[in-house]
């Protein structure tokens, strides 16, 4: 399993990932993406704080960066786990 700083290490600006499981929220029910997050977005910022991605319409969103604890990564796909330690959202690497 690699960890948070490997993840941080291999999304450098333009890495592409696409969301591919979400919880729900954000008015979608479970295992549906919301809109704004479908397709392969590339990333555009790596902070320490946080990851920004362009978006199909050109806008940017941000993924702040998860405790170690509450993130899943394989070299290939990360999950960031919400509080209660479910999975929250699932991001496959594209390249």
């Amino acid at each position: 399993m690699a960890t948070l700083a490997d993840l941080k290490r291999r999304l450098t600006p333009g890495t592409t990932v696409e969301c591919f499981w979400h919880r729900g929220g954000l008015g979608m029910p479970d295992n549906e993406v919301p809109p704004r997050m479908r397709g392969p977005r590339k990333v555009v910022r790596n902070r320490s704080v946080d990851v920004t991605f362009e978006l199909a319409d050109g806008t940017e969103s941000h993924l702040e960066w998860p405790k170690a604890s509450e993130l899943a990564y394989d070299g290939a796909e990360f999950t960031v786990l919400g509080d209660d330690g479910r999975p929250h959202m699932r991001y496959r690497i594209l390249d």
